[in-house]
Protein backbone atom coordinates (compact mmCIF):
# COMPACT_ATOMS: atom_id res chain seq x y z
CA UNK A 1 0.00 0.00 0.00
CA UNK A 2 1.56 3.59 -1.28
CA UNK A 3 1.07 6.20 1.64
CA UNK A 4 -2.28 7.92 1.30
CA UNK A 5 -3.33 11.39 2.47
CA UNK A 6 -6.93 12.19 3.07
CA UNK A 7 -7.45 15.52 4.28
CA UNK A 8 -10.54 17.30 6.24
CA UNK A 9 -11.85 14.39 7.79
CA UNK A 10 -14.22 15.44 11.02
CA UNK A 11 -13.28 12.88 13.92
CA UNK A 12 -15.34 11.96 16.92
CA UNK A 13 -13.96 12.57 18.79
CA UNK A 14 -10.95 14.62 17.88
CA UNK A 15 -12.43 17.28 15.32
CA UNK A 16 -10.75 18.29 12.13
CA UNK A 17 -8.04 16.06 11.47
CA UNK A 18 -5.44 14.76 8.04
CA UNK A 19 -5.45 10.88 8.12
CA UNK A 20 -1.59 9.53 6.21
CA UNK A 21 -2.32 5.62 5.36
CA UNK A 22 0.57 3.29 5.40
CA UNK A 23 0.80 -0.46 5.21
CA UNK A 24 1.60 0.06 8.82
CA UNK A 25 -1.32 1.86 10.43
CA UNK A 26 -2.88 4.99 10.26
CA UNK A 27 -1.43 8.30 11.31
CA UNK A 28 -4.32 11.20 12.90
CA UNK A 29 -2.95 14.49 12.46
CA UNK A 30 -4.58 17.59 13.33
CA UNK A 31 -6.10 19.38 10.44
CA UNK A 32 -4.75 22.77 9.25
CA UNK A 33 -7.06 26.11 9.21
CA UNK A 34 -5.93 26.56 5.38
CA UNK A 35 -9.08 24.65 4.52
CA UNK A 36 -11.58 26.89 5.86
CA UNK A 37 -9.51 30.08 5.31
CA UNK A 38 -9.00 29.58 1.32
CA UNK A 39 -12.64 30.25 0.46
CA UNK A 40 -13.01 32.91 3.23
CA UNK A 41 -10.26 35.08 1.26
CA UNK A 42 -10.60 33.55 -2.06
CA UNK A 43 -10.83 35.44 -5.60
CA UNK A 44 -15.18 36.37 -5.20
CA UNK A 45 -15.03 37.49 -2.12
CA UNK A 46 -11.85 39.38 -2.26
CA UNK A 47 -13.28 40.90 -6.03
CA UNK A 48 -16.50 41.85 -3.96
CA UNK A 49 -14.44 43.49 -1.51
CA UNK A 50 -12.43 45.51 -3.65
CA UNK A 51 -15.87 46.47 -5.80
CA UNK A 52 -17.31 47.83 -2.90
CA UNK A 53 -14.16 49.68 -1.57
CA UNK A 54 -14.11 51.42 -5.49
CA UNK A 55 -17.47 52.05 -5.75
CA UNK A 56 -18.13 53.23 -3.12
CA UNK A 57 -15.63 56.42 -3.12
CA UNK A 58 -17.50 57.65 -6.10
CA UNK A 59 -20.96 57.17 -4.27
CA UNK A 60 -19.72 59.38 -1.59
CA UNK A 61 -18.82 61.85 -3.55
CA UNK A 62 -21.89 62.19 -5.17
CA UNK A 63 -24.19 62.17 -2.66
CA UNK A 64 -21.98 64.85 -1.14
CA UNK A 65 -22.71 66.82 -3.90
CA UNK A 66 -26.49 66.00 -4.36
CA UNK A 67 -27.78 65.80 -0.47
CA UNK A 68 -28.65 68.62 1.84
CA UNK A 69 -25.82 70.20 4.21
CA UNK A 70 -27.31 69.05 6.99
CA UNK A 71 -27.15 65.34 6.94
CA UNK A 72 -24.45 63.41 6.35
CA UNK A 73 -25.17 60.83 3.82
CA UNK A 74 -22.13 58.83 2.97
CA UNK A 75 -21.86 57.49 6.76
CA UNK A 76 -23.24 54.38 5.92
CA UNK A 77 -21.14 54.39 2.45
CA UNK A 78 -18.38 55.27 5.13
CA UNK A 79 -18.53 52.51 7.24
CA UNK A 80 -18.88 49.56 3.77
CA UNK A 81 -15.95 50.96 2.25
CA UNK A 82 -13.96 50.52 5.98
CA UNK A 83 -15.38 47.29 6.60
CA UNK A 84 -14.01 45.79 2.73
CA UNK A 85 -10.92 47.54 3.47
CA UNK A 86 -10.35 45.75 6.78
CA UNK A 87 -11.35 42.78 4.32
CA UNK A 88 -9.02 43.83 1.45
CA UNK A 89 -6.07 43.87 4.44
CA UNK A 90 -7.16 40.47 6.48
CA UNK A 91 -7.28 38.70 3.12
CA UNK A 92 -3.32 40.15 2.24
CA UNK A 93 -1.99 39.19 5.17
CA UNK A 94 -3.45 36.08 5.08
CA UNK A 95 -2.23 35.09 1.93
CA UNK A 96 1.29 36.53 2.44
CA UNK A 97 1.43 34.33 5.68
CA UNK A 98 3.95 32.19 4.73
CA UNK A 99 6.55 35.25 3.91
CA UNK A 100 5.24 37.00 7.32
CA UNK A 101 5.98 33.90 9.35
CA UNK A 102 9.42 33.45 7.74
CA UNK A 103 10.13 37.13 8.80
CA UNK A 104 8.81 36.13 12.59
CA UNK A 105 10.28 32.51 12.55
CA UNK A 106 13.82 33.75 11.26
CA UNK A 107 14.10 36.74 14.00
CA UNK A 108 12.70 34.35 16.76
CA UNK A 109 15.20 31.22 16.18
CA UNK A 110 17.76 33.98 16.07
CA UNK A 111 17.04 34.75 19.64
CA UNK A 112 16.45 31.60 20.70
CA UNK A 113 19.98 30.52 19.31
CA UNK A 114 21.31 33.43 21.21
CA UNK A 115 19.50 32.31 24.25
CA UNK A 116 20.10 28.47 23.99
CA UNK A 117 23.82 28.65 22.84
CA UNK A 118 24.80 28.38 26.63
CA UNK A 119 22.64 25.80 27.43
CA UNK A 120 23.77 23.42 24.68
CA UNK A 121 27.13 23.13 27.01
CA UNK A 122 24.26 21.09 29.33
CA UNK A 123 24.44 17.39 28.45
CA UNK A 124 20.87 17.05 30.24
CA UNK A 125 19.66 20.58 27.94
CA UNK A 126 20.69 18.36 24.70
CA UNK A 127 18.91 15.38 25.44
CA UNK A 128 15.84 17.48 26.30
CA UNK A 129 16.28 19.20 23.14
CA UNK A 130 16.25 16.47 20.98
CA UNK A 131 13.09 14.74 22.89
CA UNK A 132 11.30 17.82 21.83
CA UNK A 133 12.17 18.39 18.19
CA UNK A 134 11.67 14.79 17.41
CA UNK A 135 8.87 15.01 14.74
CA UNK A 136 7.56 11.84 15.10
CA UNK A 137 3.66 11.97 15.48
CA UNK A 138 1.66 8.96 17.53
CA UNK A 139 1.19 6.29 14.78
CA UNK A 140 -2.05 3.92 15.06
CA UNK A 141 -0.91 -0.10 13.76
CA UNK A 142 -3.23 -1.69 11.85
CA UNK A 143 -3.22 -4.39 14.64
CA UNK A 144 -5.31 -1.75 16.87
CA UNK A 145 -8.00 -2.07 14.63
CA UNK A 146 -10.35 -4.44 15.90
CA UNK A 147 -13.49 -3.63 13.55
CA UNK A 148 -14.24 -1.41 10.85
CA UNK A 149 -17.96 -0.21 9.64
CA UNK A 150 -18.72 2.07 6.45
CA UNK A 151 -21.91 4.12 6.62
CA UNK A 152 -22.53 6.65 3.20
CA UNK A 153 -25.16 9.43 3.09
CA UNK A 154 -25.16 11.04 -0.49
CA UNK A 155 -21.57 11.90 -0.91
CA UNK A 156 -20.79 11.66 3.21
CA UNK A 157 -19.24 8.63 4.06
CA UNK A 158 -18.45 7.94 7.91
CA UNK A 159 -15.91 5.24 9.03
CA UNK A 160 -16.10 3.64 12.42
CA UNK A 161 -13.18 2.45 13.71
CA UNK A 162 -13.67 -0.08 16.69
CA UNK A 163 -9.91 -0.12 18.47
CA UNK A 164 -8.68 -2.72 20.39
CA UNK A 165 -9.69 -1.88 23.89
CA UNK A 166 -12.89 -0.56 23.50
CA UNK A 167 -12.49 2.78 21.81
CA UNK A 168 -14.40 3.88 18.65
CA UNK A 169 -13.22 6.86 16.51
CA UNK A 170 -15.65 7.84 14.24
CA UNK A 171 -14.44 9.53 10.87
CA UNK A 172 -16.38 11.52 8.11
CA UNK A 173 -15.21 12.91 4.86
CA UNK A 174 -17.38 14.36 1.74
CA UNK A 175 -17.02 13.44 -1.42
CA UNK A 176 -13.86 11.36 -3.07
CA UNK A 177 -11.98 12.15 0.21
CA UNK A 178 -15.40 10.29 1.76
CA UNK A 179 -14.91 7.14 -0.41
CA UNK A 180 -11.05 7.12 -0.01
CA UNK A 181 -11.18 7.24 3.75
CA UNK A 182 -13.54 4.16 3.62
CA UNK A 183 -10.96 2.39 1.06
CA UNK A 184 -7.73 3.00 2.86
CA UNK A 185 -9.35 2.02 6.58
CA UNK A 186 -10.72 -1.22 4.48
CA UNK A 187 -7.51 -2.16 3.02
CA UNK A 188 -5.76 -1.72 6.36
CA UNK A 189 -8.28 -4.30 8.12
CA UNK A 190 -7.33 -6.66 5.07
CA UNK A 191 -3.91 -6.38 5.49
CA UNK A 192 -3.83 -6.73 8.92
CA UNK A 193 -6.33 -10.12 8.91
CA UNK A 194 -3.59 -11.49 6.42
Amino acid sequence: MVETEVRGVRAEPGGWRDLTFSEAGYTPARANLTRVLDPVFGPWPSGIAVTVLLASMPAMYLLQKLAPSSADPTEPLLYAAGLALLFIVAGGIYHTRDAIASAVSLAGWLALLAVTLPLLLSRRYRAWAVDLFDPERPRIPAARIADVRVERHGDESTVEVLLTGGTTVRYTAHGADGARLSRCFSRLLKADAT
